[in-house]
């Protein structure tokens, strides 16, 4: 177990990637200090609507570590990027099948990240993707989250939840 001030602390994801090219330069050491302090150990994966799913895919797979956590799709601030019904769907095959790519890999379903105005145009009433979403603030999602201030820095906390 681990504290952070005085919240404990049981789990820890790592931005890996972002779209095709981006790879987080802190990713390995924040790893390696996860691991040190028995931290259990997730990264995760900004997706961006510009990049193939594939690109996207085999970006994440060069920057993640071994991990303790199926992997996570973070899928947010999208919606306003979507001007058309086909764009749209254009987006959610892409997404359907980076998760598809990770699923395949890891052997485990990946966890997609979402905000509210993306929940709302993708995955509401969403069958396939209902038991893994996670939101800020809950939602009757898999991982509920909340934020405090501590010192200079917004950190994210996160609780797991029994879901939908």
């Amino acid at each position: 177990m681990q504290y952070f001030g005085s919240r404990q602390l049981d789990f820890i994801y790592i931005k890996a990637t972002e779209g095709a090219t981006h790879k987080d330069t802190l990713a390995a050491k924040h790893y390696s200090e996860a691991k040190k302090r028995d931290l259990t150990v997730g990264f995760y994966h900004f997706f961006s609507v510009q990049s193939s799913a594939k690109a996207q895919f085999q970006n994440y797979v060069s920057a993640a570590q071994a991990a303790d956590l199926p992997p996570v799709i973070d899928f947010e601030h999208i919606a306003e990027k979507v001007k058309s019904e086909k764009q749209k769907k254009d987006v959610y095959a892409k997404l359907c099948a980076l998760d598809s790519l990770m699923m395949q890999e890891y052997g485990k379903e990946p966890i997609i990240y979402t905000n509210p105005k993306d929940y709302l145009m993708f995955f509401k009433g969403n069958a396939k993707y209902a038991h893994r979403l996670w939101m800020p603030h809950g939602r009757n999602t898999l991982i509920s989250q909340w934020g405090i201030g501590f010192d200079k820095y917004w950190i994210d906390f996160n609780i797991k939840t029994n879901g939908a």
